[in-house]
């Protein structure tokens, strides 16, 4: 089984699809007002999945709140 992706691994796959800084993302960034539709959250989670995360898509788009999404994915608390 993989290590679960670190906050900097989730903000650098979120900024590399929706095209800004990974620098910008906090807890609080709600990805829906940055532009994250279904088609570019497939492809997050394919990168994530890849990546070793056991993650549906349900899991991610019930809250787009990255606080959601490191507790999802990463060890780390929010």
């Amino acid at each position: 089984m993989e290590t679960p992706p670190c906050r900097a691994d989730v903000n650098a796959a979120i900024a590399d699809v929706l095209f800004v800084d990974p620098n910008e993302l906090t807890s609080s960034t709600d990805l829906a007002d940055l532009g994250l539709e279904s088609i570019r959250l497939h492809s997050l989670i394919e990168h994530f999945r890849s990546a070793g995360a056991d993650v549906t898509f349900a899991e991610l788009a019930e809250d787009l709140h990255l606080a959601h999404w490191y507790r999802v994915l990463t060890d780390e608390s929010s």
